[in-house]
């Protein structure tokens, strides 16, 4: 395991990665292509590319562990970096919130003076088509700016869901922490399993405290890793993998029931785990992460994330009528074509954002966190 003050690049990789996938899942998922197409994106293994919900499982291991890693230590109790709950939260707030508002506005604007339907081969999907036609209204805008806005099709960002869970999740990590540091496993284990059981969307936040539990124990694990052969670890990496696409497969096997929605998250998140020990253990993993264009992706995956949907959206059924109209037609081609257009196109939006807004209020997020500490110490002495 790295040393826990360094920032791990190959963990942003990763995360790159994971907003990629959701990108992908949203390009094939906004036109109605044929069913040959959709059977080849759901192959076993090749659906680890455009399995959007599996990415979302990979970003809330991943916080879980991020989040946690400066605040634990395996190797004595003194060494534990104490939280001091308002600077955390006040980051989280604003790294996740004030880049989400700038998508918010830049939706509202899209939707106002960008956004209509043209015809396309293939057709937009009825998934893609139930968005955007809600007029938003005052308690709407609100409610999305408190991520209180379940319906999608009054929602500007489909993405919200995904991200109240985020922030929720993160606020609990100093509970998860402190169950863990007191050496109460079992009370933790117990939290989980009563998340999955008596809380409808429990099992996203199981995911967090698997993230928080590699943290915890990572450097164990380690060693586990390190002394046995070789086989073993590509094993445990190919487990993870397959166990990564369980939410697919079986929501796909048993329809849509609360049971198999949280098995197959459950089972997606424990595979989301096992890539991610796999990637602290393993130098050729973190060799092939930390090429400069990979860590590039995962610098600016948030940016990535959020404004998706505006280019879904408002640019993507325009530049499919665009090909036909030069007489593309080929399924496979226009295939190929629209996931190089939206990404393309996204990666440059998102480099943009990054820039000017979200990298700005990564520093506010620090500068006020600095100053209200120092206020705390000064007023604590």
């Amino acid at each position: 395991m790295n040393n826990q003050s360094k920032r791990v690049e190959y963990l942003d990789s990763i995360r790159g990665l994971a907003s990629l996938f959701v990108l992908f899942s949203h390009t094939i998922g906004a036109f109605a292509w044929p069913d040959t197409i959709a059977r080849i994106c759901t192959l076993p293994f090749l659906i680890i590319f455009f399995d959007g919900k599996a990415a979302v499982a990979m970003f809330f291991v991943l916080s879980g562990f991020v989040l946690s890693r400066p605040y634990v230590s395996s190797e004595a109790p003194e060494k534990q970096r104490k939280i001091f709950l308002p600077t955390f939260y006040l980051r989280r707030i604003t790294r996740i919130w004030f880049p989400w508002f700038f998508a918010f506005c830049l939706s509202i604007l899209f939707q106002k003076f960008c956004f209509y339907r043209v015809s396309s081969t293939p057709p937009i999907s009825q998934w893609l088509d139930q968005f955007w036609h809600a007029p938003l209204t005052a308690s709407d805008f609100f409610r999305q700016c408190l991520f209180l806005l379940h319906d999608s099709s009054r929602q500007l960002l489909n993405q919200d869901w995904s991200l109240g869970i985020e922030l929720k999740g993160s606020f609990l990590i100093p509970v998860f922490l402190v169950l863990l540091r007191g050496q109460r496993l079992p009370w933790f284990m117990g939290l989980a399993g009563l998340f999955c059981v008596f809380v409808h969307t429990g099992h996203y936040y199981v995911s967090f405290m698997l993230g928080v539990l590699i943290a915890q124990y990572g450097k164990s694990l380690s060693h586990f890793w390190i002394n046995r052969k070789r086989t073993v670890p590509i094993g445990m990496f190919l487990l993870g993998l397959s166990l990564y696409q369980s939410y697919h497969y079986i929501v796909s096997f048993f329809g849509e029931t609360d049971q198999a929605l949280k098995i197959g998250w459950l089972g997606t998140a424990l595979g989301c785990s096992l890539i991610l020990l796999s990637a602290l253990n393993s130098s050729r993993l973190q060799s092939l992460l930390n090429h400069k264009p990979v860590v590039f992706i995962g610098k600016i995956s948030y940016s990535v994330y959020l404004l998706q949907f505006v280019v879904i959206l408002c640019l993507l059924p325009p530049a499919m009528h665009l090909l036909n109209n030069c007489g593309i037609t080929q399924f496979t081609l226009l295939f190929a074509l629209s996931l190089i257009f939206s990404t393309g196109i996204t990666i440059a939006l998102a480099t943009l954002s990054y820039q000017f807004i979200e990298s700005p209020a990564i520093n506010l997020g620090h500068f006020l966190s600095k100053r209200l500490q120092c206020r705390f110490d000064k007023s604590g002495r």
